[in-house]
């Protein structure tokens, strides 16, 4: 009889762990240099390079400490019908603050429940989650289970991913994003965990609407 062999390579969801857990102790280093920058004068910055259309590559170039600028000198939220107003998937690009992983999406539907979401992301691949939201308020993403508690399986868009709880990945559990609206195609946004201990910031990010931004349900 051959001996049993016990494989030694680490499960993708550990691997995933490691990378994350190191992506956001790189990032918090990373939001230190431009503390001193007032938060009025990123947000002219952005704002004028937005208005003059705002690419990914153009987005990509802005550090974790300028994101963070931006996001803290934006006032607006970020109202239901510029996330999903009409039927279909609504596709926003984006890109975040993070060391590794920085390339995502997030997708918005409507449902007779509300305006409900999921990202498409190397993290998320990695852990084999969607992280599917709920838009609670103006500019709030929330992944937690209450806020999903109104999704039905059957409210999911063809094509979507499988609709799963948030709770046992290491990425989205008591995740809630914060959006402000810079213009109706360009958001910001922060990835923050709110857990009975506190509320800790993980990142920062931008998304872009995609043109054409809507994916017709099947």
């Amino acid at each position: 009889m051959s001996p049993t062999t016990t494989s030694l390579r680490p499960a993708p969801g550990a691997i995933g762990a490691v990378l994350y857990a190191l992506s956001l102790a790189l990032t918090a280093c990373a939001h230190t240099p431009l503390r001193r920058t007032p938060a009025s004068a990123c947000l002219q910055d952005f704002e004028a390079r937005a208005a003059s259309g705002l690419t990914l590559p153009a987005v990509e170039r802005f550090s974790a400490a300028e994101l963070a600028c931006v996001f803290d000198a934006a006032t607006e939220p970020v109202g239901l019908a510029v996330l999903a107003p009409s039927p279909g998937l609504h596709v926003f690009d984006g890109r975040n603050s993070l060391a590794v992983g920085r390339v995502f999406e997030k997708r918005f539907f409507a449902t007779p429940a509300g305006v409900f979401g999921h990202n498409t992301s190397f993290f998320g691949t990695l852990f084999g989650s969607a992280g599917y939201f709920a838009v609670t308020e103006p500019g709030l993403l929330d992944y937690r289970a209450p806020a999903l508690a109104g999704l039905r399986a059957e409210d999911v868009p063809a094509g979507a991913p499988k609709l799963a709880p948030n709770e046992k990945d290491g990425i989205f559990h008591d995740l809630v994003d914060v959006l402000r609206q810079v213009t109706p195609d360009v958001l910001v946004g922060r990835a923050e965990r709110r857990t009975e201990r506190g509320t800790e910031v993980l990142a920062h990010f931008v998304l872009l609407r995609r043109h054409p931004a809507t994916l017709p349900v099947p």
